[in-house]
């Protein structure tokens, strides 16, 4: 038995629904049985790190859809955490890079020579964690 306005299910026992007080039938009507197919319209979040992050959730698991030039939301909106990061490395990066010269024994022109390499490398990443460090820093709009 079944309900015809609340489409509760009953035993063959019951004549009546406990829900809404109506009279229950066999079968329910063909009218009745269709059902509605609703759409809902895709509501837009207020940011766009939380729409970039629903897109990063439904396509996270596909290679090929960051490889065509898109970036996931938390490289895109890095914010202070990553610039503090980048600082950090940068700073450390010079540190190490400028140790080299103090703990080398310059006699010979060759000597400086193997240190230069080290020197302009180690500095060349230090500056560019830095100032990609103090870009995310300025650009924090979540």
């Amino acid at each position: 038995m079944i309900c015809p306005k609340c489409k509760s299910k009953y035993e063959k026992e019951f004549t009546v629904c406990s829900k809404c007080k109506s009279q229950l039938v066999h079968k329910l009507p063909k009218q009745i049985i269709s059902k509605k197919k609703y759409r809902f319209k895709k509501r837009l979040h207020p940011s766009k790190y939380l729409n970039d992050l629903d897109e990063w959730g439904k396509h996270q698991y596909n290679p090929g859809y960051w490889t065509g030039g898109n970036i996931p939301p938390d490289l895109k909106y890095g914010g202070k955490p990553i610039g503090v990061i980048l600082l950090l490395l940068g700073v450390f990066s010079l540190i190490l890079s400028g140790s080299s010269l103090f703990e080398s024994d310059i006699k010979h022109l060759t000597d400086i020579l193997e240190i230069i390499p080290n020197l302009t490398l180690g500095g060349l990443i230090g500056i560019i964690m830095i100032l990609a460090g103090i870009s995310k820093l300025k650009n924090t709009d979540r």
